[in-house]
């Protein structure tokens, strides 16, 4: 049972939050809903960043986060099973799979089941059919698959992922919401892989054996078997079990997005950091910088690395994400330059983007230029400011990456479900790291006072 007399430190209640309600971002949405959404996540992002400067010891009771905790692994849990029982998956089975998911699941997060391991093998197991039976049923049109698939093809053919052509899946109607002037031509899209290429490698071997998706459920279960090794009380047990059965996470992994391996990267990163292993983290950020593009906006995350893991390890991170990039870029430079940064240049604003603009583009009828060009500006400070005022550590770390890629998030024109299950996923984790690596905690913590079950400080 939970214990009312503990308080969960105010920083780590609003991070375990904003990262529950990421996992629960809309699969589609209207620009009211996602006005009204990332309001709600931008101010309490803004209450984090206060709380995290000026920390003045303020609980907050852990029984109404660990129940919507508990809410959102249903919601996953019952949203996946019936997609796949729509999608035409066995319903005997998915319903064997999915009982004993969210039965243990909730009753680990609201610690009416102990973790055992018997109970962790049932839920184990529930969750993974869940998962396999959507992954085997799914088919739905995505062009990140067709892009996974084809540069995968050009890479186990030595050839340059980037210089691929695509069919456009979509109608006619929907590509010319989706692309840019230019990008499709009859019928086909004339541009290559858009994505940095560590996760494009990684996929390679699932590729040549099956298929990349595998690799991408793969990357998700190492991230939640690192998160359950690292945490200490039920709040961080929660967020792990949340992370694994969260309505985010398996849409995630069926259409291929790359956030599901860089969710991977990014929790080996932060395991490594937590047990000092210094080379297995310098490998797993390089890999996690050389993923994406919008890892820029949190380039300041490798501020708390430096001061906690030292110099060695940025630049052996630095090393690792060159040689990834260079690697491929080397293949056909002209083709890389026209994938990864000229197609990104001309992506075309979206009305039904999970951010704040296109509820302002209704209510203003336009949009300033300088908006969408500012927001990444944006989530930089809001990193930097994070690494700057928080104890270096994997916590702040992974508040560097969270908070700062948010903030760009709320105000760039294309933002998605799976933008927000990486942030998500990278809170979740600051949370279950936070008791051991307190990143409000300036100076060493004190080995005077207690903790209660819950792994958290009680109040006086």
């Amino acid at each position: 049972m939970l214990d009312d007399g503990s308080k969960v430190p105010l920083a780590r209640w609003v991070t375990v939050l904003i990262g529950v309600l990421c996992l629960l971002c809309p699969w589609s949405s209207s620009a009211g809903l996602s006005f009204v959404y990332c309001t709600a996540l931008l101010g309490l992002a803004v209450l984090l960043v206060l709380t995290l400067r000026s920390p003045r010891g303020i609980g907050l009771s852990a029984t109404p986060l660990v129940w919507l905790m508990a809410g959102a692994t249903v919601a996953g849990v019952v949203l996946t099973a019936g997609v796949a029982v729509a999608e035409g998956a066995s319903a005997g089975l998915v319903l064997l799979a999915a009982v004993p998911a969210m039965v243990v699941g909730v009753g680990v997060i609201t610690a009416r089941i102990r973790p055992t391991r018997p109970a962790l093998a049932l839920l184990a197991a529930g969750g993974a059919v869940l998962v396999a039976a959507l992954i085997a049923v799914w088919a739905q049109p995505i062009d990140v698959e067709l892009f996974t698939s084809g540069g995968l093809d050009a890479l186990s053919r030595g050839s340059s992922p980037y210089a691929i052509t695509i069919d456009d899946v979509y109608p006619a109607a929907e590509s010319a919401r989706v692309y840019g002037d230019g990008v499709v031509e009859g019928g086909q899209v004339q541009y290559g892989y858009p994505y940095l290429p560590a996760g494009l490698l990684m996929d390679l071997p699932a590729h040549l054996v099956a298929d990349a998706v595998w690799m991408h459920a793969a990357w998700i279960a190492v991230a939640v078997v690192l998160g359950w090794r690292i945490a200490r009380d039920v709040l961080g047990r929660a967020a792990v079990i949340v992370l694994a059965l969260g309505p985010a996470t398996p849409v995630l992994i069926v259409n291929y997005w790359i956030e599901a391996p860089m969710i991977g990267f990014f929790a080996v990163a932060w395991w490594g950091m937590q047990r000092h292993r210094r080379s297995i983290a310098a490998i797993a950020i390089g890999a996690l910088f050389a993923s994406k593009q919008y890892s820029a906006f949190f380039l300041a995350s490798l501020w708390p690395v430096l001061r906690s893991m030292g110099a060695a390890v940025v630049a052996g991170a630095a090393a690792v994400g060159i040689a990834i990039v260079v690697g491929v870029l080397l293949m056909e430079p002209a083709a890389f330059y026209r994938s990864a940064v000229q197609l990104q240049l001309v992506q075309p604003f979206r009305e039904d983007a999970v951010s704040l603009l296109p509820a302002l583009q209704a209510v203003a009828g336009g949009l300033p230029s300088w908006l969408t060009v500012a927001a990444p500006f944006g989530g930089f400070a809001v990193s930097a400011f994070v690494a700057r005022w928080t104890r270096p550590g994997s916590t702040s770390f992974a508040l560097c990456v969270g908070l700062g890629l948010l903030v760009t998030v709320i105000f760039a024109r294309q933002a998605f479900v799976n933008y927000y299950a990486f942030i998500g996923a990278v809170l979740l984790l600051a949370g279950v790291s936070w008791p051991q690596d307190d990143p409000t905690q300036m100076r060493e913590p004190s080995s005077q006072g207690s903790r209660g079950d819950l792994g958290i400080t009680r109040t006086r």
